[in-house]
């Protein structure tokens, strides 16, 4: 990453807005890797493995994980550096990352969706698609599906990533190809937006027709499951809705400043999921409970065999 003497962006002279904006990010990457990887460990290490939903659950924590892990450190640096220029390669890489992992999540709630609707609506359809093949398939095409509109701008067969000194990211080139972008944004967000809102809105409508008849059957506990994925995926819409609003209404980035808070609003909600987990699902609290005791106990287990050995 180069930085050049002679600067002539907006944030130039702004270097307390942006050591506003690196202390965001770092807090941000830190409290989503945490909390994606202890909802990884959550799941693998307890019951919620056997789960067809909790798995899907894994896959989104999975991408916010990587997301956290790779594409917040990096936008950290470049903060912290006042980068004026990012190396072509690095910034290739990266723009491809964040909207494959964009999209893994987008396509991923959109999946979630799809089986609680099939489980609470089409139950013989559901246990049809929950057998290993077709399962796995489902998380595979999670993550290919993404790709077959991220990985053409890598290699600038369709599009192309760069280096937007004034928005301080890599994104998407609007000079190269902007049929690209449109399509990225159509495919990647208002078609499972859409997608879900059908779902979640006729399971909504069968809970309201049925609701005398299941309310004191084991129904009711599919309807508060799809409860607690359609708070997942609306908090996940508020939080990239103004980042594609404002895209579409400010093409020319005329206020750099909008666009990067509304991406940083958007990064937020991938390091949320786990919270919302723990505050409305009763199985996610114990499984929680459950592995952080077990760390305790196994640590004061070490210190007391350690101090033991030693006298």
């Amino acid at each position: 990453m180069n930085n050049s003497s002679e600067c002539n962006e907006w944030w130039c002279e702004k270097t307390g807005t942006l050591i506003t904006l690196e202390v965001v990010v770092i807090l941000i990457c830190v409290v989503g890797c945490m909390g994606n990887l202890l909802t990884l460990l959550t799941i693998i290490t307890s019951n919620l493995r056997h789960s067809v939903n909790c798995i899907l659950v894994g896959n989104l924590s999975v991408a916010g994980f990587i997301y956290c892990l790779i594409i917040l450190p990096v936008q950290a640096v470049i903060y912290h550096r006042h980068a004026l220029e990012v190396p072509s390669g690095l910034c290739t890489f990266m723009g491809f990352v964040r909207f494959t992992l964009t999209g893994v999540i987008m396509v991923t709630l959109a999946d979630i969706a799809l089986y609680r609707l099939l489980k609470v609506v089409y139950y013989h359809k559901y246990m049809c698609m929950s057998k290993n093949r077709h399962f796995f398939s489902t998380i595979f095409l999670c993550w290919l599906i993404p790709m077959i509109f991220t990985f053409p701008p890598a290699v600038e067969w369709w599009g192309a990533y760069h280096y937007h000194a004034s928005l301080l990211t890599c994104t998407l080139d609007d000079k190269k190809d902007r049929s690209n972008k449109i399509a990225v944004v159509t495919a990647g967000f208002i078609f499972p937006c859409a997608f879900i809102i059908c779902c979640y809105s006729l399971i909504g409508y069968t809970v309201f027709k049925s609701f005398r008849r299941y309310r004191n059957s084991s129904r009711s506990k599919s309807f508060r499951i799809s409860a607690i994925m359609l708070c997942i995926f609306i908090l996940f819409f508020i939080g990239s809705f103004p980042y594609v609003i404002y895209t579409a209404v400010d093409k020319d980035y005329s206020y750099p400043i909008h666009h990067i808070w509304t991406t940083m609003f958007a990064w937020l909600m991938y390091c949320i999921n786990p919270i919302v987990y723990t505050i409305m699902d009763t199985n996610f609290r114990s499984a929680y409970k459950k592995l952080l005791c077990c760390r305790q106990f196994t640590l004061l287990r070490r210190i007391t065999v350690d101090q033991t050995s030693s006298v």
